[in-house]
């Protein structure tokens, strides 16, 4: 008699019924509950850390069993099942609770995690005198602290560890690499660690290789991508830098591109409307830095077509101007779509009429002329509905004033004006609206033969135009072969991008991409991006085996520089091996995502690799913790940052060290010394000499190096003018005539 034939005696409901019929379960599927209670009673009898590898096929293989007894549960049926088959509810409720505490692999299951606690506990105990001295090869001083130990001892298939600056994650590294060589007998070979300059690999071949003699393998990711690569591939391919990318595409846009009149008509756009980038940030204080920064010259300048002569009011000699220098990038803008459209202008003329109560002359933006017409031009620095983000209140309404007087003033006097705005309620571009009101009033555009005024610029102005675009193009597509895209990507970015200068410039660097690849193949060459992508790819369609590629673990050194494109290759790598993750680093520390890291592959590092753990080293040898809390609140302030508290055994009493001098130090005084600069000289000595007296309080060995910052780059020069310092410009290296060797300083300062 079968488990449905149990139930149709006891005269179930006709719901009943149905469910029992829906689901026909076999008193065989059943017996699935003692299995899977004594696997995982087998898992936790065992002395060793449970990772969520060991039971993760469990989930797959008694999923419909729990769904099951959910059914059973929600229609008050389980102490009928319980009976007939001789079950004991304890034990159903018990499989029914792990597998939900399991099912989930993104939460940690507290049985496991209660037993892995105890695990690490008992081990810290019992290996104590082991970890004591577990790298008395590289220094018999180093002693792992406990966050250290917990790391080793950790064994969970993807683990982030976060460690602080100072924090000794090397040292954590190269003891994880023998514990697991020493313990759990893990051949050195089938241990990989990875980190992104030479200078790191260096480091920890240092460590691990040399000092621990541990034949771990231990490479830079190009270095793993070149292996793959070399395995997969019967022929050698040159490997290119960023130089060679460079020549392709500027020979490519000097030369080969005016071929394609549709590209260079793009490009003639893009250099009289977009090379500049727009402001796009409501700082006030960056808006004035931008403006000082900003080239606002024009085409017609650049191709040395502009010659103004001026009157000097005070001499009244006659002056000729070459350089056509206007006061925003719309207003260039504008002044290169009269200059392609054969339009004669005049860059802020002054007004024909007096304008009375005015202290100085109205000089409308433009002036232009053809035939008989006559017309001035004003370009208003807000939206067409009298918005400004840069201006408060009372500053908009002053202005929506003048703006409003210059068109009263035009009318009083029937001088025809056109007036723009920055943006438009129907989204059109200003060169749009400019357009059709000239057309309007009958003028005739014709348009310049781009090839002609692309060949002028490339005799004329390649640097500014050619070199700077070179430039741009070549940071794009590093930084889009950095994020592991392919050319499909580049469809996909010019449907979903509305910016019309940023679609252009993908327009561009699409047919720049496809040139630069082409050239690759045809040189039988392949630079570092490629790299890392084609050897990622390679083991995506398996074109390597687990035989020939066999690591059980990967240990990723500075994490927080982590790109798509290098997480795509330990992700493939470790699929193909199963082999388990570790990653360490400090997501205060990313500064590279100019050059294309992705700091949420560092602070969501469980969510993109599927499930895993966070640990932390927080005990830093580095600093004195007074320095720590202020860096740390600082950093904090950004709420994207993971949060953690650094602690030091070092104490300072005086974290920050006011030094004073007198600026009003009398230029003439002292000359011979170097006058006020002297002085400065003295204090900037002073304040290095309380650092070395630091540095011999902590018995430090080493040099102390210091970072001097200026606000400008004449601040190191102006402190060199005194007796006190000298500076090379080029290495950037400032010496102290008091102190010499015994200190090391670098000037830095803010070029923004």
């Amino acid at each position: 008699m079968g488990l449905f034939d149990f139930f149709k005696k006891k005269k179930i409901t006709q719901d009943e019924e149905n469910l029992i019929s829906s689901n026909r379960i076999t008193h065989k599927l059943y017996s699935g509950i003692f299995v899977f209670n004594n696997k995982i009673e087998e898992l936790l009898k065992l002395d060793s850390f449970i990772a969520r590898s060991d039971y993760k096929d469990l989930i797959t293989e008694y999923k419909d069993l729990y769904n099951s007894i959910l059914n059973i549960y929600s229609n008050n049926l389980i102490s009928d099942f319980s009976k007939k088959y001789k079950i004991k509810i304890s034990e159903i409720n018990r499989f029914s609770n792990l597998y939900k505490e399991i099912q989930d692999l993104k939460k940690e299951s507290p049985t496991i995690k209660s037993h892995n606690e105890e695990y690490i506990k008992r081990h810290l105990n019992s290996q104590k005198q082991y970890f004591d001295t577990i790298l008395k090869d590289c220094d018999s001083n180093i002693m792992l602290d406990e966050e250290q130990r917990r790391v080793v001892l950790s064994d969970e298939d993807h683990t982030l560890v976060i460690a602080g600056a100072g924090a000794g994650k090397t040292t954590t590294i190269a003891a994880k690499v023998k514990y697991l060589t020493e313990k759990k007998h893990i051949k050195p070979s089938q241990i990989l660690v990875i980190s992104f300059t030479n200078k790191a690999v260096d480091e920890l071949k240092n460590r691990i290789n040399q000092n621990l003699k541990i034949s771990a393998v231990i490479s830079t990711f190009h270095s793993v991508g070149y292996s793959i690569l070399r395995q997969s591939e019967s022929e050698q391919k040159r490997i290119v830098d960023g130089g060679f990318m460079y020549n392709i595409i500027n020979n490519y846009l000097k030369t080969n591109i005016l071929k394609d009149n549709a590209l260079v008509d793009k490009l003639i756009l893009f250099f009289a409307s977009y090379i500049s980038a727009p402001y796009e940030s409501n700082n006030i204080n960056d808006y004035f830095k931008f403006i000082a920064n900003s080239d606002f010259s024009t085409l017609k300048s650049n191709l040395n077509q502009y010659i103004k002569e001026i009157t000097d009011r005070k001499t009244q000699k006659k002056e000729t101007l070459r350089n056509e220098t206007l006061r925003s990038i719309e207003e260039v803008q504008i002044a290169n779509f009269f200059y392609m459209n054969q339009i004669e202008y005049e860059y802020e003329p002054i007004y024909q009429y007096r304008v009375l109560d005015s202290k100085k002359p109205y000089t409308p933006d433009f002036i232009i002329k053809q035939g008989d017409k006559t017309t001035y031009i004003e370009h208003f620095g807000i939206t067409e509905t009298g918005e400004n983000s840069r201006y408060t209140q009372q500053e908009l309404e002053r202005y929506k004033t003048f703006v409003n007087n210059k068109i009263k003033l035009h009318r009083s006097h029937k001088t025809d004006l056109i007036y723009t705005f920055s943006k438009y309620k129907d989204n059109r571009s200003i060169l749009s609206h400019l357009e059709e009101e000239l057309l309007k009033r009958g003028y005739e555009l014709k348009k310049r033969d781009s090839a002609e005024v692309y060949k002028q610029l490339i005799d004329k102005q390649e640097s500014k135009y050619i070199t700077k675009l070179t430039w741009f193009i070549c940071t794009f597509i590093n930084n889009f072969k950095t994020q592991g895209f392919e050319y499909q990507k580049f469809s996909e970015f010019k449907q979903t991008v509305k910016n019309p200068r940023t679609q252009l410039f993908l327009e561009i660097c699409e047919v720049c991409y496809l040139e630069y690849q082409k050239k690759l193949k045809e040189f039988n060459s392949i630079d570092f991006q490629d790299m890392i992508n084609n050897s990622a790819q390679i083991i995506k369609n398996k074109q390597l085996s687990k035989e020939e590629i066999d690591f059980k673990y990967i240990i990723v050194d500075e994490y927080q520089d982590i790109s798509r494109q290098r997480y795509n290759l330990i992700k493939e790598l470790s699929q193909l091996c199963n082999a388990k993750i570790m990653a360490v680093g400090d997501d205060w520390q990313s500064i590279y995502a100019f050059s294309g890291s992705v700091l949420p592959l560092f602070t969501q590092f469980c969510n993109v690799v599927g499930y895993g753990t966070e640990l932390k080293i927080t005990r830093t040898y580095r600093n004195a913790q007074e320095i720590i809390n202020i860096a740390g609140n600082f950093i904090q302030k950004n709420s994207k940052q993971i949060k953690k508290a650094l602690i030091s055994p070092k104490r300072i009493e005086n974290p920050v060290f006011i030094q004073t001098y007198d600026d009003n130090y009398p230029l003439y005084k002292d000359k011979s010394k170097g006058g006020i600069y002297n002085d400065i000289g003295i204090a900037i000595n002073e304040a290095i000499a309380q650092i070395i007296k630091y540095n011999s309080i902590e018995n430090a060995n080493s040099i102390p190096s210091i970072l001097l910052i200026g606000r400008y780059g004449f601040d190191a020069r102006n402190m060199c003018k005194s007796n006190q310092f000298s500076y090379d410009e080029k290495s950037g290296n400032v010496f102290s005539s008091k102190y010499g060797a015994k200190v090391k300083l670098n000037f830095f300062y803010d070029s923004t």
